[in-house]
């Protein structure tokens, strides 16, 4: 019986542990959605990859990890690259930055996120 209690307790622990990590990654990824939103009203069309990634704040692309995704959209007329950056929780929609891939300049800023 007691090593029954020892695996509840320790079960307990363990639950405890993930829900305070996952509310603190909750809160990390808010900073970031809000952080990427807010700066992308700074971004115009015309500017080119690099001063886009400085204004937003974002030196890295990574699938595993709250950073933006990058998408190739590819068609007859001309092929573009999307950024794709994350929100905030109860957002209907995400920043989106389209570049043009000869020039790799924005030719398209969507910010609305409602």
């Amino acid at each position: 019986m007691k090593a029954f209690k020892v695996f509840i307790f320790l079960f307990a622990v363990l639950g405890l542990w993930a829900s305070v990590d996952f509310i603190i990654k909750l809160r990390s990824s808010q900073k970031e959605g809000r952080q990427y939103v807010a700066n992308c009203s700074a971004v115009k069309v015309g500017m080119t990859l690099k001063d886009v990634r400085e204004i937003k704040g974002d030196s890295t692309w990574n699938a595993m990890e709250e950073s933006p995704q990058l998408y190739f959209n590819y068609s007859s007329d001309s092929t573009t690259y999307s950024l794709f950056y994350p929100s905030i929780i109860g957002a209907s929609g995400s920043p989106v930055i389209q570049f043009d891939a000869a020039t790799m300049r924005v030719n398209l800023v969507m910010c609305d996120i409602n």
